[in-house]
């Protein structure tokens, strides 16, 4: 596998989504899977994160109206 890491650009200014990608080496064709694994804060993208934190900033929340909309 070839790994290669990059940038996605996002519509607010500065923040942007880090993306690894695992191409194989040979010729395929392949098939493509796109696996978003989430975040706890962690990884090089920009921007706040909040998304699912209770009020009160600890722990996580399901609400809608409390979570933050992430990338």
């Amino acid at each position: 596998m070839k790994y290669q890491k990059f940038f996605i650009p996002s519509g607010e200014a500065g923040v942007s989504l880090e993306v690894v990608a695992a191409k194989p080496q040979h010729d395929g064709p392949y098939p493509s899977i796109i696996f978003n694994h989430g975040s706890t804060g962690r990884g090089k993208s920009g921007g706040i994160y909040g998304e699912g934190l209770a009020l009160d900033g600890s722990g996580y929340s399901c609400n809608a109206e409390v979570a933050i909309a992430g990338f």
